[in-house]
């Protein structure tokens, strides 16, 4: 996808030489599913009970997602390197994917 843009940990992936295929951005733009209603079902009432809308705003359930990703460098010096200092951000423990995509030419 021409049109968009990916940092990793507020560092462009473009600096690790990073290249997200089309299908690894729409992976990372589809929202995630909502967990279920709380449901009570007492033993001192009949049927259940579920929280409705009003009690109870539904919340963001967890996913997986798997991204294939390449890397492209000049020599394979710099895709050492590349390599190297990427894996150095992931080891980091922590990873915040912004994608930022836009209409029209690049």
């Amino acid at each position: 996808m021409k049109n968009a843009r990916v940092y990793i940990n507020s560092v462009s992936a473009n600096n690790w030489g990073i290249i997200f295929s089309s299908e690894a951005l729409t992976a990372l733009m589809t929202p995630a599913g909502k967990k279920e209603y709380i449901k009570n079902e007492s033993p001192i009432m009949d049927g259940e009970e579920i929280l409705s809308v009003d009690e109870y705003t539904p919340k963001t359930a967890a996913r997986d997602v798997q991204l294939m990703i390449g890397m492209k460098a000049r020599s394979l010096g710099q895709f050492l390197i590349n390599y190297r200092s990427f894996v150095n951000e992931l080891e980091k423990g922590k990873l915040d994917l912004t994608v930022e995509v836009w209409e029209g030419g690049d």
